[in-house]
């Protein structure tokens, strides 16, 4: 009786401990790319420099990598002083995921971007990043502003269309 009632309660915990763990993985990719991105801004700063941040599939210590929407890596870079078109170096580069993680980039402005030596993004417009992923209940959107500032915004999600799209949510 005792071991029927455990394996009962264990059978309705399990899908939303999956949930839990879909929700914080989600969140954890979001986070990291903020985490890029706000060094990108303050090494601009900093430095007085042009700071190149690209989503790739190529390695993160790529000093030309191939920029991408589904990116799973990032990379970010100097550029030349002469040529602010022209990487130098590599600063940092890493993975936006665990090797397990199943969360999934889904809308992106702009796979590259640069910000300026005042740690402002140089195109001039905002961009916005928006992870998920099928099982979970939640979404991320990572907006970053003309200044370079960064915020993230959690809301509820009820489909994700089979080309990866949030056909309809709530929240931000």
């Amino acid at each position: 009786m005792v071991v029927a009632i455990f394996a009962l309660t264990v059978s309705l915990a399990l899908p939303s401990f999956s949930e839990w763990i879909s929700n914080a993985r989600v969140k954890s990719s979001a986070s990291a790319l903020q985490t890029y991105l706000d060094y990108a801004r303050l090494e601009a700063g900093r430095r007085g420099r042009v700071i190149e941040v690209i989503l790739t599939n190529d390695a993160p210590t790529t000093l030309t990598p191939t920029a991408s929407d589904s990116g799973r890596n990032v990379v970010v870079r100097l550029m030349t002083r002469a040529n602010s078109s022209v990487p130098e170096e590599v600063l940092r580069g890493g993975s936006l995921y665990s090797d397990s993680s199943s969360s999934t980039l889904l809308s992106v402005t702009d796979n590259s971007l640069a910000f300026n030596p005042f740690g402002r993004l140089s195109a001039g417009t905002g961009e916005e990043f928006v992870f998920a992923t099928e099982v979970a209940s939640r979404a991320v959107k990572l907006a970053l502003s003309v200044s370079g500032s960064s915020s993230l915004c959690e809301f509820s999600t009820t489909f994700i269309a089979a080309d990866g799209s949030i056909a309809s949510g709530s929240g931000c």
